[in-house]
């Protein structure tokens, strides 16, 4: 089901944060939360605009108006490894598809192959590989299409502007 302000106390529940989570709603961040029996087990937000930026990895990724970002997945700890994650997801896309979302964009962690796994499971593609090296204050990243043996589209210091699949 789509998420409310009021569901704050259940998501800190689930994974608390000292700052809770108003700012994601304050910001215009959609969140879909999922329950067993009664109670919050899963939620994740949904940024929707035409960019996705992202300040802490120094880059911009266009979404186009038909899209959103998802960030922030959660799932209690008690709950994992029950197959909640896809039952999540099967129903965000179907509740994201009924508002006009046609494409879902994010960014997974390549060290988590599990995540990587079970995402490929539920028909996504991974469209980029983005590395990020920082030291004494600088970030150089390398972007490569499709992954690690793609073509390398973008390295150096500042900004990826990267783009929406055609």
């Amino acid at each position: 089901r789509w998420g409310v302000p009021d569901d704050e106390p259940a998501l800190c529940a689930v994974r608390p944060r000292r700052e809770g989570y108003g700012h994601h709603f304050e910001q215009g961040h959609l969140l879909i939360v999922g329950e067993l029996d009664g109670r919050v087990t899963s939620f994740n937000w949904f940024e929707v605009g035409e960019w996705h930026e992202s300040r802490a990895n120094g880059y911009r990724f266009r979404l186009g108006p038909d899209a959103a970002w998802a960030f922030g997945f959660e799932v209690e700890p008690a709950a994992r490894m029950s197959g909640i994650f896809h039952k999540h997801w099967i129903e965000a896309l179907r509740l994201l598809g009924e508002r006009g979302c046609r494409a879902v964009y994010g960014s997974i962690q390549a060290d988590n192959p599990r995540s990587v796994n079970s995402h490929r499971r539920l028909g996504f593609e991974m469209l980029y590989l983005y590395r990020v090296l920082r030291c004494a204050g600088l970030t150089r990243h390398t972007v490569r299409e499709g992954g690690p043996e793609g073509r390398i589209v973008a390295a150096g210091f500042g900004c990826w502007e990267g783009r929406a699949a055609p």
